[in-house]
């Protein structure tokens, strides 16, 4: 978590959990993307995959779950780190360009 501590210390409460959560992805922890979901209150399948993701043995009923809830609605929400780390931990939509223009 400490890789993020900067952003934390600058996001608001008004803020998305979900460009801290990409931040930790990117910089390699997905324990601090777990953490960082967990201490915003957010319980879904996604916790499950980021258990298992530095081994990789994320189960497959879990990232089905991820494409579902992504491809049901959240590939067309107006968070773009929030579709990223779901395009990510599904596998899904990777060629899609997810920012906001």
């Amino acid at each position: 978590m400490e890789l993020a501590s900067s952003y934390l210390s600058v996001r608001t409460q008004d803020s998305s959990v979900w460009g801290l959560v990409y931040v930790c992805l990117r910089c390699g922890s997905a324990a601090a993307a777990l953490q960082a979901l967990q201490d915003d209150g957010y319980e879904g399948e996604v916790e499950s995959i980021l258990e298992n993701w530095a081994n990789i043995s994320a189960p497959s009923a879990a990232r089905d779950k991820v494409r579902q809830l992504y491809y049901g609605g959240v590939n067309n929400c107006n968070d773009p780190y929030k579709r990223l780390v779901f395009s990510i931990l599904g596998g899904c939509d990777i060629e899609r360009r997810h920012g906001t223009s």
